[in-house]
């Protein structure tokens, strides 16, 4: 692929997902992007989520699936960023669902403002009382993202970010492994 498109790495922790890790996978494979990958790192389930994986692997290429035991989902993603071939990497939950046009987005922002990271912003829908609703609903303006981020107490969600994976390596920007609630925020 041109250079015009580079690789994209979604990565994607998962643990005991078999009963719906394809619908994700599946409605994941419709991005109008042209170049990516999924990089799934199956923590340890217990269930059958390995098997769904290799028989979803076998008929879709883009799929790299990385079998460890159980860490944590910061250990996860820890290791989804080590294995990402992508100059870009972003992040999913195994639960979670894109819009079609997301990594295109991002790309074109950040192609237009050359920035190592791109930020957009999240809605949730809550699938018991239909509700949809932002949980962050926050505007950044150039040269304040710190002083937002710190002041005014903005949740940063790990999904809305796309960033280059040079700069994450470079300035060894890894998940705690330690922490285990809340690690996405």
């Amino acid at each position: 692929m041109s250079n015009d498109y580079p690789l994209v790495s979604i990565i994607i922790p998962t643990y005991n997902s078999s009963d719906y890790i394809t619908e994700t996978l599946t409605k994941l494979e419709k991005q109008t992007y042209p170049n990516f990958e999924i990089v799934i790192v199956n923590d340890g389930s217990k269930d059958n989520t390995s098997n769904v994986l290799r028989e979803y692997g076998l008929t879709h290429s883009r799929l790299i699936i990385i079998n460890k035991e159980n860490g944590g989902v910061s250990s996860a993603r820890n290791t989804g960023i080590r294995k990402a071939q992508g100059q870009f990497i972003c992040f999913m939950d195994d639960d979670d669902e894109i819009d079609p046009n997301y990594l295109l987005k991002m790309h074109s922002r950040q192609h237009e403002t050359g920035g190592d990271a791109i930020y957009c912003g999240l809605y949730g829908h809550h699938i018991k009382n239909g509700v949809t609703y932002s949980p962050i609903n926050t505007e950044f303006n150039e040269g304040s993202l710190l002083f937002d981020f710190f002041y005014k107490k903005v949740r940063f969600h790990i999904g809305c970010l796309f960033i280059r994976k040079q700069l994450l390596e470079e300035n060894n920007l890894f998940f705690d492994e330690d922490l285990r609630l809340g690690e996405d925020l």
